[in-house]
């Protein structure tokens, strides 16, 4: 999963990472996040959706 940081629309000084969701999940439905010590659960609904809750 190293790849280089892909540019979205935006300023060219803005620098943004672009990260595709199903490499992220990996074939689940639903993967954990740490932020700060904080865990949230990122979950791909029926529906094709996202949700982070913590």
């Amino acid at each position: 999963m190293d790849r280089e940081p892909v540019k979205t629309q935006g300023s060219p000084s803005e620098n943004h990472r672009k990260l595709d969701v199903t490499q992220l999940l990996q074939r689940q439905r639903e993967v954990e996040v740490v932020f700060q010590e904080q865990v949230y659960r990122l979950t791909l609904t029926r529906n094709q959706k996202l949700i982070l809750t913590k």
